[in-house]
């Protein structure tokens, strides 16, 4: 595994935090922790409920550069 590979998580939680904001960011984590504890879920059921809990704002283009895509993206 390469950098990326370990950044790319903490990356894509920075994104998603600048695009809802400190208060949706914070109220999905724990919502998330709440909904899945002691279960499972994947890559598409983490991207809908992000996109569940702060309707109104665009993650295609976190999802297509920075979860889906090759390498490590520019900054914004």
């Amino acid at each position: 595994f390469d950098v990326p590979v370990y950044q790319r998580g903490a990356m894509v939680l920075h994104r998603i935090r600048q695009t809802a904001g400190d208060d949706a960011f914070f109220a999905l984590l724990r919502g998330w922790a709440r909904e899945h504890r002691h279960g499972t879920a994947d890559t598409g059921d983490f991207t809908a409920y992000v996109e569940k809990s702060a309707p109104g704002k665009d993650f295609e283009g976190i999802w297509a550069d920075w979860l889906y895509g090759e390498g490590k993206p520019e900054r914004p």
